[in-house]
């Protein structure tokens, strides 16, 4: 990347709250970037980030973690200065409720025949939230379920087009996340 590069990402989220970025860079001399949010015509810059790894293959994984708006708005990776490799670039989100240490442990998701399908691993009682969302951000489904201690619970999905979304279950105030493909 040369200075005044940029490369900007739609992003919708649901709601609020610290999120954590992950890049991994490299470069064998001193180059800057800004991460901006672009929203209603104002431009915020989140950060910036400074790259010197000693070599062009030296790569190394950077963090930084910054409150970001609910709703859609674009961020921007803006290069300042230098020259330097940007491999990749992740979002983990880090929300005010508290997450599921180990998601795996008590969530998955399948489908099968147009259903999408709620393994409860931990034969958990308690009623459940669950939303879909679409890679813009639009809500698809909002269900309320109760889980019973069933180890498994189904939805239709059979309407929905093929590709890709994100899934939210909340039970008891614990949030569990799940980019899921539907095809």
């Amino acid at each position: 990347a040369s200075p005044g590069d940029f490369v900007d990402y739609q992003v919708y989220l649901p709601e609020a709250g610290e999120y954590r970025f992950a890049y991994r860079v490299a470069s064998n001399i001193t180059g800057k970037f800004e991460m901006l949010i672009l929203q209603n015509e104002a431009e915020t810059v989140l950060h910036e980030v400074t790259v010197n790894t000693g070599d062009w293959q030296n790569w190394k994984t950077q963090y930084y973690s910054a409150e970001l708006p609910e709703g859609k708005f674009i961020l921007r990776i803006l290069v300042k200065s230098g020259e330097y490799n940007l491999n990749w670039l992740e979002v983990d989100t880090k929300t005010n409720k508290q997450d599921i240490k180990d998601p795996s442990s008590y969530f998955a998701l399948t489908q099968n025949k147009g259903k999408l399908i709620l393994h409860n691993k931990q034969a958990l009682t308690e009623t459940a939230s669950f939303e879909l969302y679409d890679l813009l951000g639009q809500k698809i489904i909002s269900r309320t379920i109760n889980l019973n201690g069933d180890p498994i619970s189904t939805l239709d999905i059979s309407q929905l087009k093929n590709g890709f979304y994100i899934s939210k279950v909340n039970v008891n105030k614990q949030l569990y996340t799940q980019k899921i493909r539907i095809n």
